[in-house]
């Protein structure tokens, strides 16, 4: 039986003018238990802390405070352990871990009516921090030790008014600036492994964007339509890349997007939807100029030359509510073009051994799928179903999309209430994955067989006990047969990845008051 400790707890407060949500919430999980026993170091502890405040200073004005913090500690990547290419045999397997990772958000924010309009403005900072460490089972300590903080500073404002009486329109600025400068230092003089080289990926990276955007929410007749677009502009530098280069670090690019959206109803409960967009995803810091190795067993190569990746996107779809049968289905077609992957070469780094992933674009992808979910009254009882499937295509290399989810099916059934018993179990069966990249990934992107695990819950809701406006208890039960089975995009070194954990139970008591 896996064991594990969690809580949470929401405070909520407020007055005439003021506002306060306050909330804390931990977790203390020991290594989970799958079919093939006990897998070391899975288990891990996090905390999260959250403070919200909001106070009317007069009917038009509106000040707003949030505070965010989260922390895991004791974080290993059991996949990524490994011996052999890259790793000196002295040092044994060697195993990725992270003592801590950090995030923190500070943001104050205003709320003004301005005219016949709103005007909602934020200015904030969040710092990400992570300790990433490499284990050497052979010497019990860590060989590689890399801090790394990323810290943003951003603003943002949006204005909102009515034009006429059907449209309303919202018009917008952001701006922000990303920092990076990771330090790491690795032991490489064999066969002591103790010299604390600095060996840093990349050097003072910094990322900044800067856009512009309009809004508008109109109808005609029945129908509702959302229209958008926005302007961006991002530039990348850094003062190093990898260990020597320090000139093309320079790129900038201006972005256009849009949307258009429309709900239409047919009945009284059942309406149809259409999305058409072009949105676009620029790269990040380690994309653009990281040089190093990662747990998933490859050095990789940053690109600062990188394209933004261009998507085009068109999903279609219908919506049922009401007391009966209630449904969602939708279909969807999601061009991308210059999609930015690491592409694994065959090639090996001439020092340490390890396999080059290159950071690149390719020319054009497309994603394209089905999804859906129902549920229906039978008698006291409740039954629900869903689906998804999905297809992925890399034309460049006129393969399948590497690491895309398998086809899935989810069965239902329960018993609900609002108080006293209720109960629902679930099968979830998974197709086998045998849609896989061979060309792109050099042959290392394995087939995943498919699976099916039972799931069941039950509980029993109290309503109001004592100062607890509400109050229930519930166990949820997984993996009822113990069925040995891991995700398609399960990460790890390939061909290493750890099984799912195996027959679980969880008991949770909440309530509210």
């Amino acid at each position: 039986m896996d064991k594990g400790v969690a809580g949470a707890a929401l405070l909520t407060r407020s007055s005439a003018n003021s506002a306060l949500v306050l909330g804390v919430a931990g977790r203390d999980v020991d290594d989970y238990r799958s079919p093939d026993g006990r897998e070391d170091h899975t288990g891990y502890r996090s905390d999260t802390l959250l403070a919200k405040y909001k106070h009317k200073v007069t009917e038009d004005l509106t000040l707003r405070v949030n505070l965010q913090r989260h922390e895991d500690e004791d974080v290993w990547y059991p996949g990524s352990a490994r011996r052999g290419a890259g790793i000196p045999a002295p040092l044994g397997t060697a195993t990725i871990h992270s003592p801590e990772q950090r995030r923190e958000l500070y943001e104050l924010g205003v709320d003004a009516r301005l005219g016949e309009g709103t005007l909602a403005a934020e200015v904030y900072r969040q710092e990400v921090f992570r300790q990433i460490r490499a284990f050497s089972s052979a010497k019990q300590r860590d060989y590689v030790r890399n801090d790394v903080s990323f810290v943003t500073d951003g603003a943002k404002a949006k204005y909102l008014f009515p034009v006429g009486d059907d449209h309303l329109l919202t018009v917008g600025a952001d701006l922000w600036r990303m920092r990076g400068d990771p330090e790491r230092y690795i032991d490489n003089n064999p066969p002591a492994f103790d010299n604390n080289m600095r060996n840093d990926p990349f050097n003072k990276g910094v990322i900044e964007s800067a856009g512009v955007f309009l809004q508008d929410e109109f109808s005609v007749g029945q129908t509702r339509f959302i229209a958008g677009a926005r302007f961006d502009r991002v530039t990348g530098d850094a003062a190093r890349k990898g260990m020597t280069q320090t000139t093309g670090l320079e790129k900038s690019d201006n972005n256009l997007s849009w949307s258009l959206g429309a709900i239409q109803p047919l009945n009284e409960n059942l309406s149809a939807y259409a999305n058409l967009g072009r949105a676009y995803r620029a790269p990040d810091m380690r994309e653009r100029f990281e040089d190093s190795a990662r747990g998933d067993g490859y050095y990789h190569v940053g690109n600062p030359q990188l394209d933004p990746e261009v998507s085009t996107s068109f999903e279609l779809g219908l919506r049922q509510a009401g007391a009966g049968l209630q449904y969602q289905l939708a279909a969807f077609y999601t061009r991308i073009d210059d999609y930015i992957a690491g592409r694994v070469t065959g090639a090996n780094h001439p020092q340490n051994g390890l396999p080059f992933k290159l950071t690149e674009n390719l020319d054009k992808v497309t994603i394209y799928g089905l999804e859906g979910s129902a549920s229906l009254p039978v008698g006291a009882f409740v039954a629900d179903a869903g689906f998804t499937w999905l297809r992925g295509k890399n034309h460049q290399d006129d393969e399948p999309l590497f690491q895309m989810p398998a086809p899935e099916l989810t069965l239902g059934i329960g018993q609900p209430a609002e108080r006293g018993f209720w109960w629902r179990a679930q099968l979830r069966a998974v197709a086998e994955q045998d849609r896989i990249a061979t060309r792109f990934t050099n042959g290392t992107e394995n087939a995943t067989a498919g699976f099916v695990t039972a799931d069941a819950e039950f509980g029993w809701r109290f309503g109001k006990v004592g100062a607890f406006e509400s109050a229930g208890l519930a166990v949820q039960l997984s993996n009822l047969a113990d069925k040995r089975y891991h995700e398609h995009q399960t990460e790890g070194v390939s061909g290493n990845e750890l099984a799912a954990p195996g027959r679980g139970i969880a008991l949770s008591l909440n309530g509210s008051f």
